[in-house]
């Protein structure tokens, strides 16, 4: 059944009420900061944090004054622009591998060339809805190239923030997800860990 009108614009009411200092949850209006949220993701997660700021950035309204400071993008899953996948093989593992399983996951998608997984076609970039952007690559990772491009695309084109990146050498897709304790995996947290206490590390007098 579709939620009316006055259904969705009360749960908005209820949902964001927090960043006014008057929700059900009194942790939140107590220790939560609304002028310095972070958006992150690892793989798919990454993509999806990238989509959640272009939304932030081209329609700020529906954050209702939530102030998203950074994104995290760690080894992001997209792809990059290329002649229409033909063959019915899969292999994750190959070049086509990302491309072929985005038709999969999104059959309705209008290509490699879709701005959900191609940030170079997202005519948006420029909006993107937060001051800094920490992208995270790996040497390994079949990602690892598009990731750079989407550092270099962000970099150049128009956008008012801060972006950098970090590369693991050695390292593999996720590789920190699998082996938490590696050297290489510390350093990637201590890197991120960093970057979400930035914000934190300015305001202090």
């Amino acid at each position: 059944m579709r939620q009316s009108d006055e259904s969705i614009r009360n749960n908005e009411e209820i949902g964001f009420s927090h960043s006014k200092r008057g929700g059900s949850e009194s942790w939140l209006n107590d220790y939560a900061d609304f002028d310095q949220d972070f958006l992150g993701g690892d793989s798919a997660g990454a993509t999806i944090a990238h989509s959640m700021a272009i939304r932030a950035g081209t329609n700020p309204e529906q954050i209702h004054g939530v102030k998203i400071f950074g994104a995290a993008i760690v080894h992001p899953y997209f792809c990059s622009s290329g002649e229409p996948i033909l063959d019915d093989k899969f292999d994750i593992g190959s070049k086509e591998g990302p491309a072929k399983l985005w038709y999969c996951v999104c059959p309705s998608t209008t290509g490699r060339n879709d701005p959900l997984i191609n940030p170079t076609t997202e005519t948006n970039l420029a909006s993107l809805g937060c001051d800094r952007v920490l992208v995270f690559v790996a040497d390994k990772d079949i990602l690892r190239d598009i990731g750079w491009v989407y550092f270099e695309t962000l970099k150049n084109c128009g956008w008012s923030g801060v972006v950098e990146i970090m590369e693991s050498q050695g390292e593999d897709h996720v590789f920190h997800l699998v082996n938490r304790s590696c050297e290489n995996a510390v350093n990637l947290m201590k890197r991120l860990v960093s970057f979400l206490n930035m914000k934190r590390v300015q305001s202090i007098p």
